[in-house]
């Protein structure tokens, strides 16, 4: 989860920044991070993690597009990389996928922020009692390990 929020203290892993991102179009060719009609053009996203605990290094791993109108990883990256590129004034391809503007400021979102509002949507969604899980056993250590 590292690669996506700031954890508490940086280890190996970084975390990644617009750079680490490209689309293509149905046609393999890349588009830009800047056009507004990133989210429907994109059929394809790569993202390169820069380093990782595996010690894998600039290992880049490619998804297409799914027919999920929200989940798709394509949609996702796109919609946060629009995000930053229309809310941040001096927003750079070194900017952090993690980093919100709000009030003239420029925040990053952490691990504990995520794994806090996990917990506490679980706890309004109803806890244990829907989920089969107390919302203190929700973690964020990776959240590529399933959802």
């Amino acid at each position: 989860s590292c690669e996506y929020a700031i954890p508490p203290r940086q280890g190996k892993t970084k975390t990644l920044c617009l750079r680490h991102i490209k689309f293509c179009n149905k046609h393999k060719r890349l588009l830009p991070i800047t056009d507004p009609h990133l989210e429907n053009k994109a059929i394809y996203e790569s993202v390169t993690l820069q380093d990782q605990k595996s010690d894998k290094k600039m290992e880049t791993r490619h998804q297409k597009r799914t027919s999920d109108p929200v989940l798709s990883p394509c949609r996702r990256f796109s919609r946060a990389i629009r995000r930053i590129v229309t809310t941040f004034p001096k927003w750079s391809v070194d900017t952090h996928l993690c980093a919100v503007y709000v009030d003239d400021h420029s925040y990053k979102i952490t691990n504990k922020s995520t794994r806090d509002l996990l917990r506490h949507t679980c706890t309004l969604l109803g806890g244990e009692s829907t989920f089969g899980f107390k919302p203190s056993e929700i973690g964020n250590k990776s959240l590529r390990s399933g959802a």
